[in-house]
């Protein structure tokens, strides 16, 4: 059974939680803050879209990629996040803060997508099954479109403005107000509005879930933007798509055997690689005692082996991390799959 959230009844969450962040973020570097309005339009379809990826045994990858050669029907911005087990979706502020505070210093593109200065339609939903929870949220004017504009411009080359219902916040801004969004007082220190909930005047929309069990629900798994070209290692090839699925080789092969351009696994920091996993897919690091490991959308500047057997992964900071299950490497088999890399 797949419960489908979402319209009117997600608005207060999403929409507050949206414009409490634009206004701390934007007036935290400078700028005057641009609120989002509410799209049922946007809304409507992210419900639509959530309960299609739900149908897939929770798919997790973007509209653009679900439907390529249909990208007249997806010319919005998009973030996604996920949640397994049988406890329910993750709150609109629990995704909200993964997609803003926890990916401030990384520049990630829900950061970005949600502070997008030029965006000024929102639309969120929820769509819940037995493979987990799926939450959306689409945006007009669409972000990280061009990598020559940076979130904090006035202004924007990306894709339409209005959503079908209209085009109040275009109306509004030809006259100077801020349209029916959310308004913000700047008494905070430095002028920066806090972002801190506010008191919440209705009590929170409820979803029907399915019973829970005593099992641990794992944390979400939170969509990252597409690394930009300069971080991928391989040529795309679309006659090899390996999303969701596993490639076995041996550590210190090459990729031939599902890339024409290949590469050794790096076992220095020298000769190190960037990890970077695009928000569509994962990667399954699989070990010789059968012993194996998921990633989802990851960003790390190097990956490579070090003398001990550890897997490493280098952030662009220089913080560096050795996974635990880094004693479970024996060195002769590694398997991984990179569709974005």
């Amino acid at each position: 059974c797949i419960q489908r959230v979402g319209g009117l009844a997600d608005t207060s969450g999403w929409l507050e939680g949206h414009n409490r962040r634009r206004a701390h973020f934007h007036a935290k570097y400078g700028k005057q803050y641009v609120p989002l309005s509410w799209s049922d339009d946007l809304a409507d379809g992210a419900a639509d879209y959530a309960a299609y990826l739900v149908g897939r045994n929770c798919a997790f990858r973007h509209c653009r990629r679900s439907f390529p050669n249909g990208e007249e029907d997806c010319d919005f911005g998009e973030n996604l996040a996920m949640n397994w087990g049988w406890g329910g979706p993750r709150s609109a502020e629990e995704v909200l803060t993964a997609w803003t505070e926890e990916e401030e210093s990384t520049m990630g593109g829900h950061y970005t997508q949600v502070l997008w200065r030029a965006t000024h339609y929102v639309g969120c939903a929820t769509a819940s099954g037995p493979c987990g929870h799926i939450q959306i949220c689409r945006y007009l004017r669409p972000g990280n479109c061009n990598g020559l504009h940076r979130y904090l411009d006035d202004d924007s080359p990306c894709g339409p403005f209005c959503p079908a219902e209209g085009c109040t916040a275009a109306e509004a801004e030809d006259s100077g107000e801020e349209g029916d969004a959310q308004h913000y007082s700047f008494s905070a220190p430095n002028n920066t509005p806090s972002l801190a909930p506010a008191p919440a005047t209705r009590p929170p929309p409820t979803v029907a879930q399915v019973p829970t069990s005593t099992s641990t629900t794992p944390p979400p798994s939170v969509a990252a933007a597409s690394p930009p070209a300069e971080a991928e290692i391989f040529e795309a090839n679309a006659e090899f798509d390996l999303a969701f699925s596993t490639l076995h080789y041996d550590a210190g092969s090459d990729y031939a055997a599902c890339r024409s351009a290949a590469s050794q696994f790096p076992v220095d920091p020298a000769d190190g690689r960037p990890f970077s996993l695009g928000d569509d897919d994962k990667a399954t690091v699989a070990f010789e005692d059968d012993f194996r490991f998921p990633f989802f959308s990851v960003n790390y500047s190097l990956a490579f082996v070090n003398s001990n057997g550890f897997l490493e992964f280098v952030e662009s900071s220089g913080s560096t991390h050795s996974p635990a299950f880094g004693r479970h490497y024996r060195t002769p088999k590694i398997s991984a799959l990179f569709a974005d890399l």
